[in-house]
């Protein structure tokens, strides 16, 4: 059983044996002369969809508006502190900067917070303080 699609402008004509398959959607029409069948059953490469369409390299890169001290160094790398704007909003950025002879970067070991989640953060300050001293001081 031979499946063809025709790539003629955006509408296409997919073919499956007896059945045919008018203005076949835009990812079968631009398959070109690929058979139906390997797409359906995986055996050609297939862009992904949905949330997980998007990969870090089509994100752009955080905007850096402040960097403070980092809370730790060493010769392997440090945590950083940055304020960066992200999608158009401000964020706290604490994140993994890494010195190594293969990488040198941020990694993902980190976190974004906004300005809800810090006020919130902060709010708990003295019992997370307290907890990180083994709970010796008052409650």
């Amino acid at each position: 059983m031979s499946a063809r699609v025709s790539a003629e402008g955006t509408s296409g004509l997919a073919i499956s044996g007896d059945r045919t398959y008018k203005n076949a959607p835009g990812r079968l029409a631009s398959l070109g002369p690929r058979r139906v069948e390997d797409v359906m059953t995986g055996r050609v490469p297939q862009e992904p969809t949905g949330r997980n369409a998007r990969t870090r390299s089509s994100d752009p890169a955080p905007l850096v508006l402040k960097r403070f001290k980092p809370l730790r160094s060493s010769p392997a790398g440090r945590l950083e502190v940055r304020i960066v704007e992200v999608r158009g909003e401000r964020r706290l950025d604490i994140r993994q900067y890494v010195i190594a002879d293969t990488f040198e970067g941020f990694t993902k070991k980190g976190v974004l917070i906004n300005g809800e989640e810090l006020h919130a953060l902060l709010e708990q300050m003295e019992a997370i303080e307290a907890e990180l001293e083994g709970g010796l001081r008052a409650r």
